[in-house]
């Protein structure tokens, strides 16, 4: 009976998800919203049935993409497959829903670069080399367009529009890990109120204020930051590619965990919440500022400082 029952189900949502994979591989403007839903077959079937028959569906799924999208659709299918089964996992172990968002986004994260490199290597194919050639053919058709508006400044702006693609470039894995973590917050956002009606509840997610990052973050930071200071790295090699990212991953969950303080602090003393979101957004978005921000997080993660403003129970 368990068996035909995820026979009728896994039938069910492998259409829908044929459905959703139609729209997003062949039908403009509406795939860009039905990507975002790709992943809720996944959580509904993983939400109802355990991890071998979900790798079940996973595997059907993978086949189904080739006959509805061709060798093509196999990573959607892949990405998103993944990415739903461990958010169906996180939903109904009742785990946070801050973890559920970085362990998914890593995951998503994982798989994109997985994949990036099969198309390099096998297909010769590299999507993130042509996209800044066409930027720095950009740069180099707008050069003398600049010397027309002011040719006394075009050597200096037409260098700083280099360094610039070069610094993207450089840390293009942070801007895709960044990427990675907005589509699952978009993702989740949108699934969780519709897997609600199939009777699958997701942790809400905790106030900001009570955010708290495992302390380990800011040992890996601090480790981080001294070997900068005592190895020496050549830029343009992998390892200087790998430590510039690696750092900028963390000065943003450090000021994550400032922004947290902030939010706590304004709790404290009844600042207004508008207040805190604007003067977050400022500070993460001012550099001066956003260095303070680091500080607090530092501070926060490293020791019990908030008990020294603690006025009422957080709740």
């Amino acid at each position: 009976m368990r068996k035909t029952r995820i026979i009728t189900e896994g039938a069910v949502l492998l259409s829908i998800y044929a459905i959703l994979l139609l729209i997003t591989l062949y039908i403009p403007i509406l795939n860009n919203v039905a990507n975002f839903f790709l992943a809720v077959p996944f959580i509904l079937f993983r939400g109802r049935f355990n991890r071998k028959a979900t790798g079940l569906f996973l595997i059907a799924s993978i086949f189904l993409s080739l006959i509805v999208g061709s060798v093509y659709a196999i990573p959607l299918t892949v990405i998103y497959g993944i990415t739903g089964i461990i958010l169906g996992d996180y939903m109904i172990s009742n785990k946070s829903r801050v973890q559920m968002v970085l362990v998914a986004s890593l995951a998503f994260f994982i798989n994109l670069v997985l994949f990036y490199w099969i198309s390099v290597f096998f297909f010769q194919v590299d999507y993130v080399e042509e996209t800044f050639q066409l930027l720095k053919e950009a740069v180099a058709q707008s050069e003398s367009f600049i010397k027309i508006i002011n040719q006394n400044a075009s050597k200096e702006v037409i260098s700083q529009l280099n360094n610039a693609v070069k610094m993207l470039k450089l840390i293009f894995p942070s801007i895709m890990m960044i990427g990675s973590i907005l589509n699952i917050l978009a993702i989740q956002a949108l699934s969780v109120p519709l897997i609600k009606r199939f009777g699958i509840q997701a942790e809400p997610w905790q106030p900001i204020r009570l955010w708290k990052l495992p302390r380990y973050i800011l040992w890996i930071f601090l480790v981080v930051i001294g070997v900068s200071f005592l190895i020496p790295m050549q830029t343009d090699t992998i390892v200087y590619t790998v430590f510039v990212n690696i750092f900028y991953i963390l000065q943003l969950l450090v000021a994550l965990q400032g922004i947290s303080f902030l939010y706590f602090l304004c709790f404290q003393y009844n600042v207004p919440k508008g207040i805190a979101i604007i003067a977050s957004i400022f500070m993460f978005l001012n550099p001066s500022l956003s260095f303070l921000l680091r500080v607090l997080g530092i501070i926060d993660l490293g020791t019990d400082f908030r008990r020294f403003f603690y006025r009422k129970q957080v709740k």
